[in-house]
């Protein structure tokens, strides 16, 4: 079983940019939006107020002045033109007017009797102070405001005060309050990372419930043959590029077709049907139970075998139900897949001794064992279909038995792509997860942000699709001479097309215009200002504290030069460090870091606990940005912003 290739075409995987929530740089100061000018120094008793977010026409917010996790402070204790002490922790909020008129902002089933909160509006021109109060509510404030002024709004209490409040915002007479972000000119003259791309897709479905619809009701079958009859037509190229996507392995080894299939059908209640079990998709037009993302390869013996393709790990079912064609599959088992090809299947074979074994991998096959000693005949099936292959069985690679149990060490959408028994092997035990492809960095991003390079792969060294394309054929055993590289330009370019799905159930408005600010005034776009969220720099391990195993990828001497051919064919290198990657869609993904360690923004933001792994490569440290410096509303915030892209 020529398996060496097969697996090397998932290396393709992670040389497309495994994304997770990268580097976030320190917090800077609020209230530094260009349209407004930064207060000016008021008296001498003034300091910085910190505004948790800005208050937007027509939303609400919550807060809770007796939890310091949601931005509070205790630094004003007298307003002007109030009588009393203040002296309770406050909670403040950012006004900016981009038209002139009058606001008012109100609590929300305001319980006076057991709450006594107040509301004041300050100048933000005279700084974080009670000499700055221009008026007070109790239960609800109006006040004018003018276009291109700043205003600080503060929630605030006696001693005793303190509790959990909603307040709404409404806007009157021609009013217009900013959510902080200059669509056409966000954070310091860049571009906005996020905004939206245009559509590229000629018309194809690439997001559906139906994947009859995906795969265009079997139009992309001869997507191919009409593109080299009409090389012109984009529309025809682009579904050459998606069939290529689900079924080209671009003359890469495969698995032999008869074990393949005997497999996808045969251990239903674990496996599943077509390899559904392991997180696979079913490929509704296949005859035999087979999955998405195999495709004709070459043959082994009489056999034919079935490639990967970039379906295999860039396609699957997102969590509200839906299909997406980039989406980064992490439910795939890719490590019990391989190892119930590789090594299960050898537990039908008589004089099977699973003491020579790997535990861990042998712990991960049970059941398929276990299903062997209970059904002669699945044995008897299994030679059978084995048949055709006997001529080769010589050239079947052994899985060295450290090797099986690093196979069996692997979460869901996780993988390290090169080790044995691919031909190529970097000798180094790495992890990386799965990530999405689409809003990959394209000709347009480039000329907006002054790069050419698409910073693909987790360490960010190979500069495009085109580049991987060619490194993905020449390292998984195919032919270059076959695949020039006009036969790559219509993956690539379909590729590029693709967009990140919109949520289902988008989160709260508010809560995303407040969390945008956030991610704007407190660091997270210094390091993902690029496209879609991505970074424009390499950065050190040291600088983002994560497990570091990683910086010998490709490169296990450590000498800037990549090993195992990885760059004899494109312009790929080593850069010893890590990207940023791009955020848009993180809220489907359900791992992040790059070696899949946190199961969710909640844990990547300190929200929920992350797990207690300590042990290379699967240390689930760093990349800890905001989470002490952050409210947890402003976490919260954070993430229901980055669901929202």
């Amino acid at each position: 079983m020529k398996t060496s290739a097969l697996l090397l075409a998932l290396a393709a995987v992670p040389l497309l940019g495994f994304g997770s929530c990268e580097p976030a740089a320190s917090a800077s100061p609020a209230g530094d939006e260009p349209d407004f000018e930064p207060p000016a120094a008021g008296p001498a008793d003034t300091f910085d107020c910190l505004p948790v977010q800005p208050l937007v026409c027509g939303a609400t917010v919550d807060g809770d002045t007796s939890d310091p996790n949601h931005g509070t402070t205790q630094a004003v204790d007298f307003y002007a033109g109030a009588v009393g002490s203040y002296a309770g922790p406050e909670l403040s909020y950012r006004v900016d007017a981009t038209a002139s008129g009058s606001v008012e902002v109100a609590f929300v089933d305001p319980e006076p009797t057991l709450l006594n909160h107040d509301l004041f509006v300050l100048d933000a021109t005279l700084g974080c102070t009670g000499e700055a109060a221009l008026a007070r509510g109790f239960n609800s404030l109006s006040f004018p405001v003018e276009a291109g002024h700043r205003y600080y709004v503060v929630v605030d209490g006696p001693d005793e005060a303190g509790g959990a409040f909603a307040a709404s915002t409404e806007c009157e007479d021609g009013a217009v309050l900013s959510d902080g972000v200059d669509e056409a000119d966000p954070g310091v003259g860049r571009p906005d990372p996020f905004a939206a791309q245009p559509d590229t897709g000629e018309g194809l479905v690439n997001i559906s419930a139906d994947l009859q619809e995906l795969l265009e009701f079997g139009e992309i079958f001869d997507g191919c043959d009409r593109w080299a009859e009409h090389p012109e037509d984009r529309h025809a190229k682009l579904l050459c590029g998606k069939y290529r996507f689900f079924y080209e392995p671009m003359g890469t080894d495969g698995i032999p077709q008869p074990l393949l299939d005997w497999m996808g059908g045969n251990f239903p209640d674990w496996a599943g049907d077509s390899f559904a079990g392991f997180g696979l998709v079913p490929d509704p037009y296949a005859d035999e139970p087979r999955a998405l993302g195999f495709g004709r390869a070459g043959s082994f013996g009489f056999a034919d075998t079935q490639g990967m393709t970039c379906a295999s790990c860039h396609f699957g079912e997102l969590p509200d139900g839906r299909y997406a064609i980039g989406y980064p599959n992490h439910d795939y088992d890719y490590g019990t897949h391989m190892l119930s090809l590789m090594v299960g299947v050898q537990a039908g074979i008589p004089g099977f001794d699973a003491s020579a074994q790997h535990p861990d991998a042998i712990a991960a096959l049970q059941p398929m064992i276990d299903a062997f000693g209970a059904d002669p005949w699945l044995t008897a099936s299994l030679m059978w279909n084995l048949t055709s292959l006997l001529t080769e069985v010589g050239n079947i690679p052994e899985v060295p038995y450290e090797v099986q149990g690093q196979y069996a060490s692997w979460r869901t959408g996780t993988m390290d792509f090169l080790i044995a028994p691919l031909s190529a092997d970097d000798g180094v035990h790495t992890v990386s997860r799965i990530s999405p492809l689409w809003g990959i960095a394209d000709e347009p991003d480039f000329a907006a942000y002054g790069t050419d390079h698409a910073q693909l792969g987790w360490t960010g060294g190979t500069r495009s699709i085109a580049d991987f394309a060619r490194g993905f054929v020449h390292v998984g055993g195919g032919d270059l001479n076959d695949w020039p590289d006009e036969q790559l330009e219509p993956l690539a370019e379909f590729i590029l097309s693709l967009r990140a799905p919109a949520p289902a159930v988008p989160p709260h408005p508010s809560d995303v215009a407040a969390g945008r600010a956030v991610f704007e005034t407190s660091g997270c776009i210094d390091c993902h200002g690029g496209p879609r969220g991505g970074g424009l720099e390499i950065y050190s391990w040291e600088e983002i504290g994560t497990d570091d195993t990683l910086r010998t990828w490709g490169a296990p001497d450590a000498d800037g030069e990549l090993c195992c051919g990885l760059s004899d064919y494109d312009n790929s290198y080593d850069t010893g460090g890590v990207k940023a990657p791009r955020l848009v869609g993180a809220g489907t993904f359900g791992r992040f870091l790059h070696n899949g360690a946190l199961d969710s923004l909640e844990q990547l933001f300190c929200l929920k606990a992350r797990p207690a792994a300590e042990v290379p490569p699967f240390a689930a440290r760093g990349h800890e940005f905001g989470c002490d410096s952050l409210s947890v509303q402003q976490r919260e915030q954070l993430a229901a912003f980055l669901r929202a892209q």
